[in-house]
């Protein structure tokens, strides 16, 4: 079977002999031993929540794998045990006593395009630019106080409280480092003005200014975006030149297209697709559990369905849904945490989930006196992680039938949907969040507090989640951070604003042209890893 990238070898090679009595020339593949790297990768993944390079203004699942093409952060997590932080763009960092002040020393050797060296201002600005933007990604720095340049090599952090997990924190791509002189030169702030006089989101969706390996050479909107490897790039050249991501929303389309040698890999293939592909000559399956989670989400101010403000409500929501039968007939076989936490972080092994129950949902609703609920859900008409939207709401309405719960299901495009809910207009609809670093805090912060961004879209009453929260930073010790996250998420669990659907299990299908090619727990997957076969 004739893939992208053995198409473009094929053409190479057709070059060389063209060329053959003018000069020598490379076959495009990579080797390790001319330095060459191959042409081109192109992936099928649905961008749509893609809506620009400036990771200051933007919180979207795709950008976890776009951001590292074009920049880096401080620290990275470990691929096989992400649980463990690595150094990056520092060399080290220390916590004072209290918990309130790191510092991070620096790498001299890092560059952007325009040649400039990477320092302390450029890792003050970036990530004060940030918290002051005041975009979705701004909560990454709410902890932060204030970011003091200490020397060129050597920058602080003074937080407004302790936070034992503020490390793992920088490792999330929206926290990168970029060229504080160039990005200043075309309107870029980052003080307190910044929410208003920052101009420089125009300028970051057409030019490069991170540290990362590739530069965008073009963006087409709803079509496609090409990354140009960086000649002058400061560390471990990746395999290939060209990196195209296509816009591929249909999980079909995106099996037809690895199938037929269109593109390399198919990042959104569903649990039937991607058996049907096993054993398919030139094709790989890659299969993985992930740390993705699909949920649901109620309003507890909602307008058109007051009811969902009482937890007895909320509470039989939770245990009218039938979590194996979707598991088994839409996710294959992923399981489910007890809140949204991950399975495999700090206390969410140590919480059982509701199950399913719906003589006991009916019960609930009773003694809530309610009686014919009807819910209108709108929710995004995309593909999550493998499972249709659709498919998934088709799902829950035949749930919600059984204890008397009548829902009217109404997909919209993505754009629409996303608007919606961070303006809490829905009274019940489904989200997606995969995480960016692996500490708790990084769901307990936007999912488990009234203040964060999750808890203001469904206008949460919850104020044991914050006191929880702060408990959890400011504990050294891991038993008892363990401690304080088993209780916190217990809480979250019968609370049951949010309540998780499954844990994704992650499919990636790709040509046997390419290797490396496996789920990333931070970035989807790392494009820089993959090579020619």
């Amino acid at each position: 079977m004739e893939t992208a990238l053995k198409r473009t070898i094929s053409t190479a090679l057709a070059a060389c002999v063209v060329a053959l009595s003018l000069t020598a020339c490379g076959s495009g593949s990579s080797d390790s031993d001319s330095g060459n790297a191959a042409d081109e990768l192109r992936l099928g993944i649905a961008l749509g929540d893609l809506a620009t390079f400036d990771p200051a203004r933007v919180l979207a699942d795709a950008m976890q794998l776009v951001i590292p093409m074009y920049a880096e952060t401080l620290v990275d997590v470990d691929q096989d045990d992400p649980k463990t932080v690595l150094p990056n763009l520092a060399t080290s960092w220390e916590a004072s006593e209290d918990l309130k002040t790191y510092t991070f020393k620096l790498r001299d050797d890092v560059t952007f395009p325009s040649g400039n060296t990477m320092t302390a201002e450029d890792v003050k600005f970036s990530l004060e630019r940030v918290k002051n933007v005041q975009g979705a990604s701004a909560f990454k720095m709410g902890i932060v106080d204030s970011v003091n340049v200490v020397d060129d090599t050597t920058v602080e952090f003074v937080l407004t409280g302790p936070d034992s997990s503020f490390p793992s924190r920088m490792a999330a791509p929206y926290l990168s480092v970029f060229d504080s002189k160039v990005l200043q030169e075309n309107g870029a702030v980052s003080d307190a003005s910044a929410v208003t006089a920052d101009d420089a989101q125009a300028f970051m969706d057409k030019t490069t200014v991170g540290t990362g390996p590739y530069e965008l050479e073009e963006w087409r909107r709803n079509s496609e975006v090409v990354f140009k490897l960086r000649d002058d790039y400061w560390g471990e050249a990746p395999a290939f030149d060209t990196i195209v991501l296509e816009d591929i929303r249909d999980a079909s389309t995106q099996a037809q297209l690895v199938e037929r040698g269109d593109i390399d890999i198919a990042m959104d293939i569903e649990p039937d697709t991607a058996a049907s592909l096993e054993g398919k000559d030139g094709i790989k399956v890659v299969t993985e559990p992930s740390f993705n989670i699909n949920y649901l989400a109620m309003n507890h101010q909602s307008k058109d369905a007051p009811e969902l403000a009482d937890d007895k409500v909320r509470q039989a929501i939770q245990m009218a849904v039938d979590y194996d039968g979707i598991s088994s007939a839409l996710a294959d076989g992923a399981p489910r945490p007890a809140a949204v936490v991950p399975i495999g972080f700090v206390g969410a092994d140590k919480v059982e989930p509701i199950g399913y129950d719906p003589d006991a949902a009916k019960k609930l609703l009773d003694e809530a006196g309610v009686s014919g609920l009807e819910l209108d859900v709108e929710f995004a008409n995309v593909t999550w992680y493998g499972v249709s939207q659709q498919s998934l709401w088709e799902k829950l309405q035949s749930d919600f039938d059984k204890v008397g719960i009548k829902v009217n299901i109404r997909p919209v495009e993505y754009e629409k949907w996303i608007e919606g809910y961070r303006a809490g207009e829905f009274s019940i609809t489904s989200g997606l969040w995969a995480p960016e670093d692996f500490d708790s805090s990084s769901y307990f912060d936007p999912f488990g507090r009234e203040a964060g961004i999750y808890g203001e879209r469904t206008s949460m009453d919850f104020p044991i989640g914050q006191k929880l929260y702060d408990e959890y930073l400011a504990e050294k010790d891991p038993a008892g951070r363990e401690t304080i996250a088993e209780e916190l998420i217990t809480a979250m669990r019968d609370d049951a604003t949010l309540i998780p659907l499954f844990q994704a299990n992650k499919f990636l299908v790709h040509s046997d042209a390419v290797t490396g090619v496996r789920y990333s727990p931070n970035k989807q997957i790392r494009l820089a890893e993959i090579k020619p076969s």
